[in-house]
């Protein structure tokens, strides 16, 4: 349990609350923290927002330090501002710089599927300026997580104060005096995008393989040609890349699931943890990590929101390898594995 005094708690039960809606954040996706006088609270990168009243998942910065390192251009590691009081095992989120530089006392980061949909959208700019009328929004063009995207945030904003960020293919920022009133912005751009869900079409189980179980919940995304388009032909956000490799994979003509599975393996070195086999079905790893999991649930969302006939945004080629390459999303994949199926 968190045990420091009001505003961590506070914190701690939004975070917890939010962690647990898998429409508002996928497994350890997320972040969220609070400033008070020259700290901030961040939450610390790979732990799950859903364990803020169970466990320790807060790192304590010196606000100045960080801005400093901000200013400099050498915020992309942060222990230089980390306070003594830390658990050593833990480390700022990637995203700890963003949170430094909005002004707010509390900042949410979430991948609300409704803001996920909206931010893969060509159009969705269009879109947000009808959908988000009265609120003091923003839109961030996609950059790395880390300081590429806090130097977009900041050039984006040119000083001003916006109480939402809908993050290009990524997700979406609020803040606020407290995290409760994070939390009800963020729950009020939720409400404005209710994008019509399409009805989910099973998959057989008796397709299942040794190492590949059938997602029949999950059919939807072999059976609805647009939704399979958009889950095969490129990543469309950060955690697709990091737990899932990018695009999911699909067997060819002929082809069964486990020389699929295989032939990914030898190109990317490890078993995909989701296969599509075209008018079959969805498969996943039987050892799939508990985030692998959750981010393929969070990707069947937004698939089965995007309106039919539009055009989406994908992750570049170079902005893929980027994450595959970077250590801090390596050190992510690493503690999630620790979490288990």
């Amino acid at each position: 349990m968190v045990s420091q005094a009001f505003p961590l708690d506070e914190l701690a039960a939004v975070s917890a609350r939010i962690g647990s809606d898998p429409l508002l954040v996928q497994g350890p996706g997320g972040n969220t923290s609070i400033k008070s006088g020259d700290e901030i609270w961040v939450k610390a990168s790979g732990v799950w927002l859903a364990e803020a009243e169970r466990s320790n998942i807060f790192v304590s910065l010196s606000l100045s330090r960080a801005r400093d390192l901000a200013a400099r251009n050498a915020g992309e590691d942060l222990g230089a501002a980390c306070l003594p009081r830390n658990d050593p095992s833990l480390r700022p989120s990637i995203e700890a710089l963003l949170h430094v530089l909005m002004p707010h006392p509390a900042v949410l980061h979430a991948h609300a599927v409704g803001s996920m949909t909206l931010s893969v959208l060509a159009d969705g700019r269009e879109r947000a300026r009808t959908a988000l009328a009265g609120l003091d929004w923003a839109w961030v063009p996609y950059h790395r997580p880390g300081a590429p995207l806090a130097a977009a945030t900041a050039e984006t904003l040119g000083g001003r104060k916006a109480d939402v960020l809908i993050l290009q293919n990524h997700g979406v920022v609020t803040g606020g005096p407290t995290p409760s009133d994070a939390e009800a912005i963020l729950r009020e751009v939720e409400r404005r995008l209710p994008w019509p869900v399409r009805h989910s079409s099973e998959s057989a189980s008796s397709a299942a393989t040794e190492r590949y179980e059938a997602l029949t919940e999950l059919g939807s995304l072999a059976h609805d040609a647009s939704m399979f388009e958009l889950a095969t032909s490129a990543a469309l956000f950060p955690d697709q890349v990091v737990f899932l490799g990018g695009a999911v994979p699909f067997a060819g003509p002929n082809e069964s699931i486990e020389s699929a599975a295989d032939r990914c393996e030898a190109t990317s070195g490890v078993l995909p943890a989701l296969i599509l086999v075209p008018g079959v079905g969805a498969f996943g790893l039987i050892t799939r990590t508990a985030a692998a999991n959750a981010v393929i649930q969070g990707l069947f969302e937004v698939a089965r929101r995007v309106p039919a006939g539009a055009e989406t945004t994908s992750l570049p080629g170079a902005a893929v390898a980027e994450l595959l390459g970077w250590e801090a999303e390596a050190h992510r994949v690493k503690l999630s594995r620790k979490q288990g199926k």
